[in-house]
C-alpha cells in the first residue's frame, strides 16, 4: 500500500499465493465531498470496478460500475442516494444492473430511544414486492428489544 503517490491518493496491489491469478491492483481519491476508486484484477482478463461518491454531511450520492473483459460486459452497475438528518435517514438505491429499487426510511425517537425502519423493496424481473417493517427500543443501557 503506497499513500501520496499523487496528492489525496493511495494505492493498493496484493496477490494471495499460490494462486497468482487473485492479483488486484486498486487506486483510491479522495477529497473532502467526494471519493473515487477503482480496481483491476490483474490476470489475463482484467475485471475492473469503478466507484464514486459526492456529497455533503447530509446528503449523499454513490455510483459503481465493474466490467468484465472477457465477455464485455458490465457486471454490475448501481447507483444510490441517501439522507441524513438528527432524527431520519431515508436512501433509494437502484442495484444489480438496474433490476431492483429499494427505498428505506429510518426514523430516531431520541427521547424514548426508539427506532422504526421501512424498506419497500422491487425486483423488476420478478412479480411482486417486498414491504420490510421494523423497530428497536431500548429499555435501558443493557437491554435492546427488536
Amino acid at each position: 500500500s503506497l499513500s501520496d503517490i499523487l496528492p489525496s491518493t493511495r494505492s493498493i496491489a496484493s496477490i494471495k499465493l499460490p494462486d497468482y491469478n487473485t492479483g488486484k491492483f486498486e487506486l483510491q481519491y479522495f477529497h473532502e465531498h467526494a471519493g473515487i476508486g477503482s480496481s483491476v484484477s490483474l490476470n489475463k482478463h482484467p475485471v475492473i470496478d469503478v466507484s464514486a461518491t459526492i456529497g455533503t454531511s447530509n446528503t449523499v450520492l454513490g455510483v459503481e460500475g465493474g466490467y468484465d473483459t472477457s465477455t464485455g460486459e458490465f457486471t454490475k452497475y448501481n447507483v444510490g442516494v441517501s439522507m441524513i438528518k438528527p432524527d431520519f435517514s431515508t436512501s433509494v438505491i437502484l442495484a444489480e444492473r438496474a433490476d431492483l429499487v429499494k427505498a428505506s426510511y429510518v426514523q430516531y425517537l431520541e427521547k424514548v430511544r426508539t427506532t422504526t425502519v421501512v424498506e419497500f423493496a422491487n425486483r423488476f424481473s420478478e412479480e411482486g414486492n417486498t414491504l420490510t417493517v421494523g423497530g428497536s427500543c431500548a429499555v435501558d443501557d443493557l437491554t435492546l428489544i427488536k
